[in-house]
Formats: structure tokens, C-alpha cells, sequence
């Protein structure tokens, strides 16, 4: 049974129209209800889900990263007029709710078509301070992810030093963006194209630097991570990050861990704290919920460069 959210700060509306396509479509749907952002937050965080119907305003407060995925989303609005820059179906309120229906079963379909493709376990090792530590710490994790599932870590580090790191591929991750670009969002290539192996962990050369993909933002890459995750079927992927990425707040809301190396200073004590200041204001304490603080050896030195 598909879980499906309705939301609208219209309790009336809102609980009228999920009751008429629950009439409408018995046995099919899990049913959920929320007039504010916040409960859609815990749901999705707590239960996932497969359809959002959701009142503009309500999106706006959301961030989109936790639909993972634009096609699951209707957007309902007052102004018929209304458009966004996105792939969402915009559905104007006051209009027969039979189309509703019609459109949430298209939705079913999309859903049903891409359950087999079920999107991989996304682990974060976020890099606040020390570069080296966290490389090898996210290399060790997958190590151990990769004894019992397929894990490929992607970094997204610039100045890795993982240029002159690996088997040589030609291709790296900036590559990998310009041609899921240039191709609609899509992608299809060999593995062993662009996955270099290190034991039991695959890995795609990091950018050398980022200059013009800056700018690009997250969303973009998570679909790419996931289109990737699907076509090469990997379990797991290990993401290393900082703040070199555009909305870095939206790469820790997906992951459904987030690793942090224990400070090891003074300054990086300082650092954390700021860190936990600046998400407790903009009000996402889901994310520090999904911390885990990991220490390390200070000196712990897994790759070599020959």
C-alpha cells in the first residue's frame, strides 16, 4: 500500500479532498494528513512516502531534498497562472476532484515503475575540519559496507589529491555532471568507465576543482548520485563533503547518516559549535539527529601516494 501526504493549512479542504480520494481509490493508498511543515518533516523522516499533495505554501517551507524525487509531488495552488521551475504537476485547488484522482493515479503508475529501482542508502561523512582524517575515515566505512553490499563512495572534496590516487580512469565526477546535463538528466555508461576500485570499495575520480560546478545545486547531484546508484545497482553510497557545495544543508537533509569526526582542538570545538548554531537557527535539528560523532587517531594513514 502506498503511503501518500496530503497537506494544506486548510484543515476543511484539505481533509475533503484526501477523503474523497480515499473513497475513490479503496485499498490502494495509505492515507496521511498534515496542515503544517513541521509534522511533514518527522513523517517523511520517520515513514518516507511515495505521493506529497502538497499546498504551495507548505512546499515553499519544505526543502525539497526530502521528496527525493520531483514526480511524486503534486503542488496545490490558488492561482491557476502558478508555475515552477521544476518538474512538479501544479494542480489548481478548485477544479473537480476527480481529476485528482486521475493525476494521483498517474503517480501510482510512475511509483510502481520504479519500485525495483529503490534508491540507495546514502551515508554522509561531512567534512568540517581535517581533510585527511575524514577521507580515511569515509574510505574505512566503505570498506565495511562493501563486505556485505555493493558501496561506491563519491567525493566531492576540491584539491582531494586523488589525482594522482588510482587506477588512472580518464573520467572523473565533473564529467560524469556535464554529460547527466547535456542529456536531459539522464545517463546511461559503463561502470567500468568511471569506478576505480580500492578492495572492496568503488570509487569515482573526485573534481579537481570545482570553479564553474559551484553553482550547481544539490538537487542536481543527488539525481545524478541516484541515476548512478540505479544503472550500476550499488546498496550503498558514501558521500564526502564540506561546504564547497551549493545548499550543503540539503546534502546532510538526504543522508541517513551523517558522519563527523570528533574535534580535535580547540578550533575544531569552535567549529563544531558554530556548525550546531547555524542548524539550530535555520530550525533543521532533524539533521543533527542524524549525527554521529566518530574519533579518530590523530594519525591514521590508510592511502599512500607513490
Amino acid at each position: 500500500m502506498k503511503k501518500v501526504v496530503f497537506a494544506d493549512s486548510d484543515a476543511g479542504y484539505i481533509n475533503s479532498l484526501a477523503g474523497y480520494v480515499e473513497d475513490k481509490l479503496k485499498g490502494e493508498l495509505e492515507i496521511n494528513i498534515f496542515t503544517n511543515a513541521e509534522k511533514i518533516i518527522n513523517f517523511i523522516s520517520a515513514r518516507g512516502g511515495d505521493i506529497f499533495i502538497i499546498n504551495s505554501k507548505i512546499y515553499d517551507e519544505l526543502k525539497v531534498d526530502y521528496f527525493c524525487g520531483d514526480e511524486k509531488v503534486i503542488i496545490l495552488t490558488e492561482d491557476s497562472s502558478a508555475s515552477y521551475k521544476s518538474n512538479e504537476r501544479i494542480y489548481y485547488k478548485y477544479q473537480p476532484a476527480g481529476n485528482m484522482v486521475r493525476e494521483i493515479k498517474k503517480k501510482l503508475e510512475f511509483v510502481s515503475r520504479n519500485d525495483d529501482k529503490s534508491l540507495a542508502n546514502l551515508y554522509g561523512v561531512y567534512c568540517l575540519y581535517d581533510k585527511r582524517l575524514n577521507t580515511d575515515f569515509a574510505i574505512g566505512l566503505g570498506q565495511i559496507l562493501g563486505e556485505k553490499e555493493k558501496t561506491l563512495w563519491i567525493n566531492m572534496m576540491e584539491f582531494s589529491g586523488f589525482k594522482y590516487i588510482g587506477e588512472g580512469l580518464s573520467g572523473n565526477l565533473s564529467d560524469l555532471m556535464y554529460m547527466f546535463m547535456n542529456n536531459n538528466e539522464s545517463i546511461n555508461i559503463p561502470e567500468e568507465e568511471y569506478v576505480n576500485k580500492l578492495g572492496r570499495l568503488g570509487y569515482i575520480s573526485p573534481i579537481n576543482y570545482i570553479q564553474d560546478l559551484r553553482n550547481i545545486n544539490f538537487k542536481s547531484w543527488w539525481k545524478l548520485i541516484n541515476e548512478l546508484a540505479i544503472i550500476w545497482d550499488y546498496k550503498n553510497v558514501i558521500l564526502l563533503f564540506d561546504n564547497m557545495i551549493s545548499d550543503f544543508v540539503s546534502a546532510l537533509s538526504v543522508c541517513k547518516k551523517i558522519y563527523m569526526i570528533s574535534p580535535l582542538g580547540a578550533l575544531d570545538k569552535a567549529a563544531l559549535k558554530e556548525f550546531i548554531d547555524y542548524i539550530l537557527i535555520i530550525e533543521r535539528e532533524d539533521i543533527i539527529e542524524k549525527v554521529i560523532s566518530v574519533k579518530m587517531p590523530e594519525y591514521m594513514e590508510i592511502m599512500e601516494i607513490e
